[in-house]
């Protein structure tokens, strides 16, 4: 997923369309250089009042000089590569407002063609997501969608649009005739134009959606997502399609989300729940909709646990569960049981497995693995697409209270310099590519359980990784299970892929070559005993 977001942060850039801005046309001194008119900015200021400029007279791009003594935090790119904006509203650092989804709804980025004594001559480029035309038609799509559920209740009716997008917007980025935009608008998913997209264009859609009920929501962002926040009964929820997206269905738990698992979602750039309760006064529910907050209770000897459930790719608290738990439910406000409770709650009787939710945060403190070390017992670590297991016989103590960071990136989660190097030792074969956050030796040997792409599923692949001179190294093989899943040990962490196995799958002609050097092999073998032997006998 993350190879797609930094995607959405960059955002596709254009080339310019020659439409040149006339000096006149904007109240911004202007300055030549090497035959053009650029204007000159002063600072945030006037890029906004450029930008703004631009879409009004609907230009794909603005000549513009930046000189960085005018910026201060030009570097950072917190206002430079603002992407997704509505100029109806000043936009904001964490996340995006949006009085309604319109035509002024717009990605953009700056284009650089020279760089001379701190200072830069280019373009800030526009991409248009919906014409005017395209969003009347997209509404009308919409409301005859909303018709169908007018008698529902709110929250069904929330629920029915999100269960709606899901049905008919997929995850990706598949190319289309021409090429593919990055983000594409409501009018693209509503009328099938093109339905592979990334985050964002699920937001707009939702966002849209709510407008056109007369719902509360905003588009909220972290650095590398996008989903939505809506009002329901005076509280704030999360909803994220996205990553709810299971085909046909909306998953639940990413359905009117609460500060419990929206906790995930911060990052370190800052707290976009914060944010939008300061500016625009978002009360966000501490659990999900309908549903009671949940603490556990310890006895002595056992372990605090919650049921552990599929996680998210977000960040956050963990939870924790082992076979000597017990929970009870409270409506008061709770705290997670996270993976520090083990190491303070009494543990001289020790579970026989503990496991660790780490789908909202995978990162593992050292100290944990040397409680499981010195107290045996196994360790498994959950996430939605991928498992760890440790056995604590084969754990190598710390001293160290550091972290371990347990995440795996799949597919199209890796980071396209990463994908770039393995294209090239993939040596044109199909493959399937995952990265570990975490590039060294592990605490001890790991089992790890992965989910691959469909196209491997039920063969023996090849398990590589890539070691610190870039070449391909064989781990060893493995058989993908119907379910998508492989299954390998290891005790160390890098860049990896796999590929069908060349023992189960050669090719034909593969096939002939080596039954042909067999036979010629056998020739040989044959000529030289009849040599040495039958004709030196006959002599």
């Amino acid at each position: 997923m993350k190879r797609f977001i930094a995607l959405f942060l960059a955002v596709v850039m254009l080339l310019p369309a020659g439409m040149s801005v006339a000096a006149g046309g904007l109240n911004i001194p202007t300055t030549q250089y090497e035959g053009k008119t650029y204007y000159d900015l002063g600072g945030k200021e006037d890029y906004f009042k450029a930008a703004r400029y631009g879409i009004e007279n609907r230009l794909t791009a603005v000549p513009v000089r930046i000189v960085y003594s005018r910026f201060p935090d030009y570097m950072s790119n917190d206002f430079w590569y603002c992407n997704v904006n509505n100029f109806d509203y000043t936009q904001e650092k964490l996340y995006y407002s949006y009085h309604e989804y319109s035509i002024s709804s717009v990605c953009m980025t700056g284009y650089f063609h020279d760089f001379e004594n701190g200072q830069e001559y280019g373009d800030i480029e526009i991409e248009y997501i919906d014409s005017p035309d395209e969003l009347k038609k997209a509404d009308k799509l919409l409301d005859a969608e909303l018709a169908k559920v007018s008698s529902y209740a709110k929250a069904d009716k929330i629920k029915y649009i999100a269960e709606y997008i899901c049905k008919h917007v997929k995850s990706g980025s598949e190319e289309m005739p021409g090429g593919y935009d990055t983000i594409n608008g409501v009018y693209d998913l509503m009328t099938g134009v093109r339905t592979n997209v990334v985050c964002s264009s699920y937001a707009f859609l939702f966002q849209r959606f709510m407008e056109r009920a007369g719902y509360k929501s905003y588009i909220a962002t972290n650095d590398n997502h996008a989903w939505n926040v809506v009002e329901l009964d005076g509280k704030w929820y999360g909803v994220d399609c996205t990553y709810g997206d299971e085909g046909s269905s909306m998953g639940s738990k990413y359905l009117f989300m609460g500060m419990d698992r929206l906790k995930g979602y911060i990052d370190a750039k800052g707290n976009v729940f914060a944010e939008l309760e300061r500016e625009k006064g978002c009360s966000f529910s501490a659990t999900a909709y309908g549903a009671k907050a949940t603490t556990s209770t310890t006895t002595t000897g056992k372990i605090p646990t919650r049921p552990t459930g599929k996680g998210t790719t977000t960040r956050g608290g963990q939870t924790v569960s082992t076979a000597n738990a017990t929970d009870t439910e409270t409506s008061a406000d709770a705290t997670d049981t996270t993976a520090s409770d083990i190491l303070t709650a009494n543990t001289s009787v020790q579970p026989s497995a503990v496991t660790v939710d780490i789908a909202e945060n995978p990162e593992v403190t050292l100290e944990l693995f040397n409680s499981i070390a010195q107290n045996g017992g196994k360790l498994v670590l959950q996430s939605e697409s991928y498992r760890w297991s440790f056995d604590g016989n084969k754990l190598t103590t710390y001293d160290t209270a550091t972290t371990l960071n347990t995440g795996i990136r799949l597919g199209e989660e890796v980071a396209q310099e990463d994908i770039s190097t393995l294209e090239k030792l993939s040596e044109g074969e199909s493959y399937f590519p995952f990265s570990f956050e975490h590039h060294g030796a592990l605490p001890g040997e790991a089992e790890i359980c992965i989910r691959v792409d469909e196209a491997f599923t039920g063969k023996t692949v090849d398990i590589y990784s890539v070691n610190d001179a870039g070449k391909a190294v064989l781990e060893g093989t493995g058989m993908v299970t119907a379910d998508g899943e492989l299954t390998f040990t290891t005790n160390h962490c890098s860049l990896w892929f796999i590929k069908e196995s060349t023992a189960h799958g050669l090719s034909v002609g593969k096939i002939l070559l080596i039954v042909a050097g067999c036979l010629a092999g056998l020739a040989a073998v044959g000529t030289g005993v009849y040599y040495l032997f039958i004709r030196r006998k006959k002599a």
